[in-house]
């Protein structure tokens, strides 16, 4: 008896999230007699001109991410399975940017105690050099000669 492929059905090897750089795997499988053929497709893509029922994309990057979908066909008839949505990520980008504000961070953070700890120690070496002096600078008057008026 012969039978045209059923709905195939697709899977993707490794399950889950896929970062860019990575390899993933495409697997279609369909009951049919005789045997299908399988054909791969992207949707808007057109076919990515591989045959047979997996389909591995290597140093894969954003722009490959996408839906795709499989054809199985043999002398009877054709069928074509579901989207498979492979959501591709990138990874360098955003570990380099979160890299690049956390190094931003620390350098404003220490800028600041830096700046604390001049001011402070400034602050304190004044202090030291008015007590020499006779007191806080802040706090210290200087006395001016006082005008003498003459009677009019």
């Amino acid at each position: 008896m012969t039978d045209a492929p059923k709905t195939p059905s697709v899977s993707v090897r490794p399950p889950g999230e896929i970062k860019e750089g990575g390899s993933v795997t495409l697997s279609c499988s369909s009951d049919a007699n005789p045997a299908a053929n399988y054909t791969w497709f992207r949707e808007h893509g057109g076919s990515v001109e591989e045959l047979g029922e997996n389909y591995t994309i290597s140093n894969i990057t954003t722009e490959l991410g996408g839906n795709y979908y499989c054809e199985a066909r043999n002398a009877v008839g054709l069928q074509n399975s579901t989207l498979m949505f492979l959501n591709v990520t990138a990874t360098s980008s955003s570990s380099v940017t979160t890299t690049t504000v956390a190094r931003g961070t620390v350098a404003v953070l220490l800028a600041t105690i830096l700046l604390f700890i001049f001011l402070w120690m400034r602050r304190k070496r004044a202090s030291r050099k008015a007590r020499g002096q006779g007191g806080r600078p802040d706090t210290r008057e200087e006395f001016l000669p006082c005008p003498v008026y003459e009677n009019l």
